[in-house]
């Protein structure tokens, strides 16, 4: 009998999630995971105000992700880019549009927008990007009952839109990946369309598999 063939894109999804291969245990709740920092990138005390930090580090993933932050004019959670990014090899033949939204700076584009946020040295880096489709996916997994899949007190302020991921989709590179952490869904869309941006640094730590 042939073996019944899985879908890419659920293949894709799977390792993704660390479901390919076999099932694996449920990771637990982890109180630690989330580390909250200031805006000089250094660890707050628990005590601290809710809404003290200025970036959340995932241990668990390994990646760290700027908090939007009402009236800042690049990290506004109501301010809006449309996909552009003069990089061939990220654009795949479509850079996309420049200063196709409605934000806080001079020109209104997810290039524009990083170039922004590193040249102010957000948490003390400057290596601020867009995070990769399984990036996406890693931090929009539900947190307990919270309908967008984030916990308020670590990002008080997020956007219930989908978001711009920095992947091109290569089969129609007029469009790019965005990710909805409402429903844990992804789906390209023309860059010329405006999103909210959720900004990302560090490497993603694959998921531990066993059989």
């Amino acid at each position: 009998m042939p073996t019944a063939k899985v879908p890419l894109y659920l293949a894709t999804l799977s390792i993704a999630l660390g479901l390919s291969g076999c099932l694996r245990t449920p990771v637990p709740d982890d109180p630690n995971r989330f580390v909250r920092l200031d805006a000089a990138g250094q660890p707050l005390a628990a005590s601290a105000a809710e809404q003290a930090h200025a970036c959340v580090h995932d241990a668990r993933s390994g990646l760290t992700w700027a908090v939007p932050r009402p009236g800042d004019a690049r990290l506004d959670p109501g301010h809006r880019y449309s996909w552009y990014d003069a990089r061939r090899e990220a654009h795949l033949g479509d850079p996309g549009l420049r200063g196709g939204g409605a934000c806080g700076i001079e020109r209104c584009d997810t290039e524009a927008l990083l170039a922004a946020v590193n040249a102010a040295g957000l948490c003390g880096h400057a290596d601020w990007r867009l995070p990769i489709r399984e990036e996406a996916i890693a931090l929009g997994k539900r947190h307990g009952s919270v309908a967008l899949g984030l916990d308020p007190a670590l990002f008080p302020a997020a956007s219930a839109a989908e978001f711009w991921t920095a992947s091109t989709f290569r089969l129609y590179p007029q469009s790019a990946w965005a990710f909805d952490p409402g429903n844990g869904l992804d789906r390209a869309d023309l860059k010329t369309v405006a999103k909210p941006v959720r900004l990302v640094r560090g490497t993603l730590l694959l998921p531990g598999r066993r059989g």
